[in-house]
This record gives C-alpha cells, structure tokens and sequence, in this order.
C-alpha cells in the first residue's frame, strides 16, 4: 500500500460492508472535527488524518486467536485490560502493521490508531480526533443526533474529548466493566486541562 486508495481496496478485501462503511465515515467526521476544532493541523496533516482514521479497524474482524498470535509473536505491548478483552488487541495489531508502510509509519499516526479504542493521555491532536470520531460519526446508531449535536457544542477538542470519555466510562461501568487505566489517566488528565500536543 502506498496511498489513501490503496486502504480503501484494502479495506473492502479484509472488512465487510458495514465496518468499510464505519471507517469512511470515521475519517470524514475526523477532517469535520479538525475543521472545527484545529483547522490549522488539519491543513498540514489533512491525509494523515484520513489514512490513520481508514486504517483504525483494518484488524477489527480478525478473530481473537489471530490477535493474540500476532501480538505474542511481535512481542507488542499491551494494556492488563486487552489481555481480558481481546477484541481489543485489533488497536495494537492494526498499529504495528502500520510500521509496514512507509506512508503510515509515523509516530503520531500509529500512536492514534494504537489508542483509538481505550484512548490514552499521549494520543495527541490525531488521537484525540481519531477517538471522538470512531465514538460520534453518524454510522454510531446508539448515539442519536441530538446527543452528537450536543457534543459539538464542545468549546475545544479537549472538551469534547472529555465528554466522550466521560459518556465511555459510564457505559462501562453500567455494563459491569472495568475502565482501562489508560481511560481513566486520560479522563484525569483532560479534568487537569490538559491539553493535546
């Protein structure tokens, strides 16, 4: 792969329809939100935004052993709650693979594919948009337009983030889950106002 085109066709080789169409969608809303949030950044990372936001669910539908394989013959890091849930490995998996392709092997991109699930307090800018993005676009059926129009109501990113980390960790926990740590040490941080760099 070398292009934007090229995760496109890849994408409908390894995904089905409706998570083809939840990538596409994932990085359309990814450019709104740069564009109302850091229209600066997204006129210098514009196709990275694109690219990190396609390729985010490239190993989404991978079963669980071919995760744990991958991540055990790679020797990639994980958090204690992926372990738990595997499902989640597809975070991990798909950013290792990104160091493949030299049009996607940049630090900053693989760092948010890497956290776009849990979400973590190093994601930065691309992170940060990457993980509301996969949360809010409109594809997501469980949040409606009145809830999604209220988020954007954000004054910044950082706000915005906060509010959607705040909305997953109440799902969790009604759910019986557990936060991941990097969940939590993001809500923290963003409660500080911390910002993203």
């Amino acid at each position: 792969m070398n292009s934007t085109n090229d995760i496109i066709v890849e994408l409908t080789h390894t995904l089905s329809k409706k998570r083809q169409e939840h990538c596409i969608s994932t990085s359309q809303y990814a450019i709104l939100l740069a564009a109302r949030y850091h229209h600066q950044f997204l006129e210098t990372h514009k196709e990275d935004i694109i690219n990190a936001s396609l390729f985010h669910d490239t190993c989404r539908e991978w079963n669980e052993s071919a995760l744990t394989h991958y991540i055990s013959i790679h020797c990639v890091k994980i958090e204690e709650e992926e372990i738990h849930f595997p499902i989640l490995l597809h975070a991990p998996v798909a950013a290792t693979i990104m160091s493949e392709y030299e049009f996607l092997n940049k630090e900053y991109m693989k760092s948010a594919v890497r956290w776009h699930s849990l979400g973590s307090k190093e994601m930065g800018i691309l992170g940060a948009l990457l993980y509301c993005a996969d949360f809010m676009e409109p594809k997501r059926v469980y949040l409606s337009d009145e809830k999604r129009t209220s988020l954007l109501t954000s004054a910044s990113l950082e706000e915005l983030t906060l509010r959607v980390v705040s909305l997953h960790m109440k799902h969790m926990k009604e759910n019986g889950k557990e936060v991941a740590t990097s969940t939590t040490d993001l809500y923290q941080f963003l409660m500080k106002n911390g910002t993203f760099r």
